[in-house]
C-alpha cells in the first residue's frame, strides 16, 4: 500500500470519484488559493461561506513564498529587495536595441484582458485592434441598434470574429442599462461610460469565465503568459491607499465600479450565468479598491507620435517600476493582425546583469518638480531615483543661463526652506540673480499645450515664449524642447488655413527650421530614453524637407535614415512605420517624375 496521503474533497470529506468506466476523476483546485480542493462546481459553492475566511490568506501565503525571486523567463527575473519592493531584474547584460521578451519565441507581452479604448477614439478605432477605422470599413455586431453613447465598431470582419465573444455580450449589457438610465431619466442625451468601468469591467468578467464556464475562461487572445487565475493576480498587484484619495476621487472609483457592476450581471444574465455571484462577490467598495490596482498598474497605449489611445494591464509589465531616467522604450503594437494591442519592451541603453528594468510612468522629459507632482497624484509616491535627488541633472534640464557677459555658466539649484522661491547659483561666476529667467519659465507654464485650431495670434505668442526661453535657457533645456514641439505644432495645424503657395510655403519652412532645432536640443540632452521622439521630430521635418525642395533626393535619404532607427524600436508594420514608408514612395514618385 502506498504511502502517500489520499487526497480528498473540502466540502464532502470523500476521496475522488469514479467514472461509468470506472477511471479516477481528479479532484479540483480554487483556483485562488491553489489549496483547497472540490469535486465539481457544487462542492466548492457549497463550502464558499466557509473557505472564503481563509482562502486570501492562503494564497497572501503561498504568493509570499514566491515572491523573494521568481524566474520569470531566462532574460528577467521578479525579486523583491529591501527599500525597494518588487521589481524586474535583468538576468544577464542586455545591449542597446535588444527586446527585452517573456521568451525567444515571443517579443511582446499580452494583455490580461482586452485593453479600453479612450472614450474620444471610440468612433476613430477598431475596438479590438486599436486599428483607425476607415469609412468604407467599418463592422458592427447591431447595426440597427448601434448605440453611440457607447459604440463597438470594428476594422475588419476578422476583428468582428475575434471579438465576438467579448464585445457583442459587451454591447448589449451597456446598451441595455444606458436606455434604461435614459427612460429613467427622460433624456436622449447620450450616457458618459467611463474608460475605467470598461477595463473594470472586462477584468470582472474575465473571472467570471474562468469560475462559471465549463472551459475554464482560458483564451489564447488573453493571459498567455499568466500562470495563475486573473482574480489571483488582481489580489497580488500593488495597490494605492484608500484612505488617501481625495473625497472627489473616490466617488468616481465608486461610480465606476458601480458601472462595472451593473454590466457584469447583465452580461450574466445574458449568458445564463449565475448572476447572483456578482452580487454576492462585487460590493462597490471592494469593487472600487480594485481602481487603486488598476491606476498604478494599468498602462497608457500610445500612437507612434506619443498620443494616448488607451489603457491596458499587462502582467508583467505591471511589475516594472518607474524611473525618470529609464533605459527602456515602450511601444505598442496594434492594428496588426487582427490582435489586441501588446506592449514592446526594447533597451535603449546598456543594461547591466542584476540592474533593475525600470519605465517611465509620466513625461519624464519635465523638470523634478513636475514629475514628482505628477507621480505624487497619480501613483501616490515621492520619487528617489539618482535623476530626482540630483539638484545638479535637474539644474542641467532646466538649463538656465547665467546673464552675465562672457559666462557660460547654468544656475544651478540652492537649497530652500518653506516655500520660498527656488535660488539659483551660476556654477561658475556664483551670480544668483536669474529672475528673468525664472519669468520666461512661469511665462511658460501658461502655453504648455497648443489650442487645437491656432490662430496668428497664437503663433505669435508661442513663437516668442520659444524665443525668449531659447535665449535664456541652454540648447538642451526642457523648457526650449517642449516651447519647440509647441511652437511646431501650432505651425503644421495653421497650414490649412494658408490662403496662398507662397503664405504655405512660408510657414511649412519656419515649422522645419523650430523642428532641426528642436531636434539638436533633444540630441544635446543625450538622454537614450528620448530616441522615440527624436525620431518622430526627425520625420516630421524630413517630411517638410520632401514638400520643400525640389529635389527631393535629400529628404528620401534622411526618410530612409529615420525608418533604419524607428524599425530597432517599433514593431513590424506600426503605423507610424507606414507612414514614414508611404512619405518615401512619394519621394520616390516625384524623383521618377522630374527624371533623377
Amino acid at each position: 500500500m502506498s504511502n502517500k496521503e489520499v487526497e480528498v474533497c473540502d466540502c464532502c470529506g470523500l476521496p475522488p470519484r469514479l467514472s461509468p468506466s470506472g477511471e479516477v476523476i481528479p479532484l479540483h483546485r480554487c483556483s485562488r488559493c491553489r489549496k483547497a480542493l472540490y469535486h465539481d462546481a457544487a462542492c466548492q459553492k457549497k463550502h464558499f461561506p466557509d473557505h472564503k475566511k481563509i482562502c486570501r490568506k492562503l494564497a497572501a501565503e503561498a504568493a509570499g513564498k514566491k515572491r523573494a525571486k521568481k524566474e520569470l523567463c531566462p532574460m528577467f527575473s521578479l525579486e523583491e529587495r529591501k527599500g525597494k519592493g518588487r521589481g524586474i531584474f535583468a538576468n544577464f547584460p542586455i545591449e542597446t536595441g535588444k527586446r527585452i521578451s517573456p521568451s525567444a519565441a515571443r517579443e511582446y507581452f499580452d494583455p490580461i484582458v482586452l485593453p479600453a479604448l479612450n472614450e474620444k477614439d471610440r468612433h476613430e478605432r477598431c475596438s479590438w485592434c486599436f486599428n483607425r477605422l476607415e469609412d468604407h470599413s467599418k463592422f458592427r455586431y447591431e447595426e440597427n441598434e448601434h448605440t453611440a453613447s457607447y459604440p463597438v465598431i470594428l476594422c475588419s470582419e476578422q476583428c468582428r470574429d475575434n471579438g465576438r465573444e467579448f464585445l457583442a455580450v459587451e454591447e448589449r449589457s451597456v446598451k441595455a442599462l444606458v436606455d434604461q438610465a435614459q427612460e429613467h431619466h427622460k433624456t436622449t442625451a447620450n450616457a458618459n461610460v467611463a474608460i475605467i468601468a470598461v477595463l473594470l469591467y472586462r477584468l470582472i468578467f474575465q473571472i467570471l469565465r474562468e469560475e462559471c464556464s465549463n472551459d475554464g475562461g482560458r483564451d489564447k487572445k488573453f493571459n498567455s503568459q499568466l500562470e495563475t487565475s486573473t482574480r489571483s493576480f488582481i489580489d497580488d498587484m500593488h495597490s494605492l491607499t484608500w484612505e488617501n484619495e481625495k473625497e472627489n476621487s473616490v466617488v468616481y472609483m465608486r461610480s465606476c465600479a458601480a458601472q462595472a457592476i451593473q454590466y457584469a450581471f447583465s452580461t450574466c444574465s445574458q449568458l445564463g450565468w449565475d448572476g447572483d455571484k456578482v452580487l454576492r462577490e462585487f460590493h462597490v467598495d471592494p469593487v472600487a479598491k480594485i481602481v487603486c490596482k488598476i491606476r498604478p498598474n494599468a498602462v497608457t497605449i500610445c500612437d507612434g507620435e506619443s498620443l494616448a489611445l488607451g489603457i491596458g494591464i499587462f502582467p508583467i509589465v505591471s511589475y516594472m517600476n518607474h524611473s525618470c531616467a529609464p533605459k527602456t522604450l515602450l511601444t505598442f503594437p496594434y492594428g496588426q493582425a487582427h490582435r489586441v494591442p501588446r506592449v514592446r519592451v526594447t533597451a535603449c541603453s546598456p543594461i547591466s546583469k542584476g540592474e533593475e528594468i525600470c519605465i517611465p510612468y509620466i513625461d519624464v522629459m519635465r523638470p523634478r518638480e513636475f514629475r514628482r507632482q505628477d507621480l505624487m497624484e497619480a501613483y501616490k509616491f515621492f520619487c528617489t531615483c539618482p535623476s530626482c535627488m540630483s539638484d545638479e541633472i535637474d539644474s542641467k534640464m532646466i538649463g538656465l543661463r547665467c546673464q552675465r557677459k562672457k559666462c557660460s555658466g547654468i544656475g544651478i539649484q540652492q537649497p530652500v526652506v518653506g516655500k520660498f522661491r527656488q535660488v539659483y547659483k551660476c556654477n561658475q561666476c556664483g551670480k544668483t540673480d536669474f529672475h528673468q529667467g525664472q519669468q520666461a519659465l512661469d511665462l511658460f507654464t501658461k502655453f504648455t499645450k497648443p489650442p487645437e485650431n491656432p490662430t496668428n495670434r497664437d503663433v505669435k505668442q508661442y513663437a516668442s515664449v520659444y524665443k525668449n526661453l531659447k535665449s535664456l535657457c541652454s540648447d538642451s533645456s526642457c523648457y526650449v524642447r517642449a516651447s519647440g514641439e509647441n511652437l511646431l505644432q501650432c505651425l503644421l495645424d495653421s497650414v490649412s488655413r494658408c490662403e496662398t503657395s507662397a503664405e504655405l510655403a512660408d510657414v511649412s519652412a519656419r515649422a522645419r527650421k523650430v523642428a532641426r532645432e528642436t531636434i539638436a536640443a533633444y540630441e544635446a540632452s543625450d538622454e537614450p530614453c528620448l530616441i522615440g521622439r527624436i525620431c518622430i521630430m526627425r520625420f516630421k521635418a524630413a517630411k517638410l524637407s520632401l514638400f520643400l525642395e525640389r529635389d527631393p533626393r535629400k529628404a528620401i535619404e534622411e526618410l530612409e535614415g529615420v525608418l533604419k532607427d524607428m524599425k530597432l524600436y517599433f514593431p513590424k508594420n506600426h503605423e507610424i512605420l507606414m507612414q514614414v514608408t508611404d512619405e518615401i514612395h512619394n519621394g520616390e514618385k516625384v524623383k521618377e517624375a522630374l527624371g533623377m
